[in-house]
């Protein structure tokens, strides 16, 4: 009866040490999992920092390029003429201009 409580007290100290183990390596397994989550999510945030950044650096120069200021001396160099006088044909009630 002794070598069998000698068994029994080993084999409860084995699987003790071998379920300690597994769950040691199990908690730094999930924990290694959350910190490289974290720096994903951290890198991710400084991208869409960086790209809400570009898109109000591109949407302030679309204002300035569509401002009035920008489009006169374009209009411009176009060379148009302004319309002095503008003249309607009378086609009377009962007709109608088909193309």
């Amino acid at each position: 009866m002794s070598s069998f409580n000698s068994f029994l007290q080993k084999f409860i100290f084995t699987s003790s040490i071998v379920f300690i183990a597994f769950f040691v390596g199990f908690y730094v397994f999930q924990i290694q999992g959350l910190t490289q989550h974290y720096y994903q999510a951290k890198i991710y945030q400084k991208e869409i920092k960086t790209l809400t950044n570009s898109i109000q650096n591109l949407d302030n120069q679309y204002q300035s390029l569509a401002s009035l200021g920008q489009l006169l001396p374009k209009i411009q160099e176009l060379g148009l003429i302004k319309v002095e006088s503008l003249g309607y044909l009378d086609l009377g009630t009962n007709q109608m201009a088909a193309r």
